[in-house]
């Protein structure tokens, strides 16, 4: 998910969200030095998310990637599990 509201108008909002979809990917990629870029190639084309800056696999072994704004704030997060994340 991302999630975004610019008051500057140079700035476009762009929000993009998708919950618990069954992906299968043929490969995965995190790029970058910070923030970092991950991305996902599916059969139909690429799942991507560019702008993370903290990452973390939970007890579970899920892995959780997010990307916050300088004043702490959520941007954009995608969270990886073979199982769904609960509702």
């Amino acid at each position: 998910g991302s999630y975004s509201a610019h008051k500057d108008e140079q700035n476009m909002t762009v929000v993009a969200y998708i919950r618990n979809a069954k992906v299968t990917c043929s490969r995965a990629k995190i790029t970058g030095e910070g923030p970092f870029r991950a991305g996902l190639k599916t059969e139909d084309g690429w799942i991507y998310a560019e702008g993370l800056t903290d990452y973390t696999v939970d007890d579970e072994g899920r892995l959780l990637l997010a990307g916050y704004l300088p004043g702490g704030k959520l941007a954009i997060s995608l969270q990886i599990s073979k199982k769904p994340f609960a509702v």
